[in-house]
């Protein structure tokens, strides 16, 4: 009967040093490729014979990962490698989802097509495991090769399992990050865009329907004036009164779309403008904030400008509170928002009407790096409370960017 080797204490405190420093490695933040790198170093120092690869699969070929001890030339040579059923190690591995163990490259027919690169550049021995996903996809190898023709006993292939399961965690750990990562950047652009549409709207708007507006109330009140009369023909008194009302609905779309205020003066001025509206009426609204509040990067102005337009709208369309204090204030480098109401309260995780409105609260939280604490209960009236922290998005990705000039008002 073969006997098992048994680890030394000297090789599990190795075992533990190597995995305590790639898990600290996963926690950094670094790109994929370096951790890669890191990764293996880390183990190559395990072993000063052993010549450490990862590569990742995309669609059917293998790419470079990480390599810090292959030569140059062969790393470059086999970057973009198909895989399939006799493709060296890693790409039978890849291929196979198996493990494949060549002991020595000179004679094993996996190596046929890739035998004269490897034996030029020294290397006798292969070893290879697929790295899978969690939905178990191969999703690149983890290689060990040799100088000299060796099969792996029992330890090495134990260590060979326990590496390829840290280095799949730390790829899916990356790719995860960096999936998040853009997904957070195209949302960027998408409030950024949303944003420009409601801004050129605006403009739009100012220029076109209420300019019109106003320039025949004009016309027809001086025609008004002109003819003397006291009181006026009904029909001009109506079409005057009607002519008052667009302008009027026109200022009102202007100001929801995007109020100039809020690039002509600031934050603290757009909520107290806000506050003004005649939609808010019939509710008594509080806003307490900073007696020297300064100017925010635009991006951050923009959605807390929208986070309290859209608590102010559920307080006062859904909540039936008589209520509503607003509160702003900033501290070093960090600025809270709290919107509270003593309405008639909602369940968060049942909220119906309310979904899209504070989803979209949470999604503009996120995205920049801040939380929020949804607090409410049926009969009990609802607190939303934003943390967000004072950052200068770059220019591209901010809402403002490339907008036109706000309008003034009519």
């Amino acid at each position: 009967m073969p006997t098992i080797e048994t680890p030394k204490k000297e090789q599990l405190d190795d075992l533990l040093v190597v995995q305590a420093q790639v898990l600290e490695t996963l926690c950094g933040d670094i790109s994929l490729k370096e951790m890669l790198h890191v990764i293996a170093k880390t183990i190559e120092r395990q072993s000063g014979e052993m010549l450490c690869s990862i590569l990742l699969l995309e669609g059917n070929t293998l790419r470079h990962g990480a390599a810090p001890s292959l030569p140059d030339e062969y790393s470059r040579a086999i970057d973009g490698a198909t895989i399939g059923p006799s493709a060296g190690s890693c790409g039978t591995a890849a291929y196979t989802k198996k493990t494949m163990i060549v002991s020595d490259i000179a004679t094993d027919p996996l190596w046929a097509n890739y035998r004269d690169l490897a034996l030029r550049h020294g290397l006798r021995a292969c070893w290879s495991t697929p790295i899978l996903s969690a939905d178990d996809q191969v999703i690149g190898t983890f290689a060990l090769y040799y100088r000299t023709a060796r099969l792996p006993n029992h330890r090495e292939r134990r260590l060979m399992t326990v590496w390829t399961n840290v280095v799949a965690l730390g790829i899916r750990r990356k790719q995860a990050e960096e999936a998040l990562r853009a997904e957070q950047q195209f949302l960027l652009h998408l409030f950024r865009a949303q944003e420009y549409e409601r801004k050129l709207t605006a403009y739009e708007l100012h220029d076109g329907i209420a300019q019109y507006a106003a320039s025949a109330i004009m016309h027809l009140e001086s025609y008004l004036h002109a003819l003397g009369q006291e009181p006026p023909p009904a029909q001009l008194a109506t079409t005057n009164d009607l002519l008052h009302k667009t302008l009027d609905e026109s200022r009102r779309m202007i100001n929801g779309l995007r109020p100039p205020i809020l690039d002509e003066g600031g934050l603290v001025m757009a909520i107290e403008h806000l506050i003004g509206e005649p939609c808010q009426q019939g509710i008594a609204i509080t806003f307490d904030h900073s007696a020297d509040f300064e100017r925010l990067p635009p991006a951050l102005e923009v959605a807390i400008f929208r986070i309290t337009q859209e608590a102010l709208t559920n307080a006062t369309k859904h909540s039936d509170s008589p209520t509503v204090q607003i509160v702003l204030t900033r501290q070093a480098d960090r600025v809270r928002l709290t919107v509270r109401d003593q309405g008639c309260g909602f369940s968060p995780t049942c909220a119906k009407e309310n979904t899209l409105g504070l989803r979209g609260i949470r999604e503009r939280v996120n995205l920049l790096g801040g939380s929020v604490v949804i607090d409410s209960q049926p009969g009990k009236g609802s607190c939303i409370s934003v943390d967000l922290p004072v950052l200068q998005i770059p220019s591209d990705l901010s809402p403002t960017a490339e907008a036109p000039e706000s309008p003034t008002a009519c």
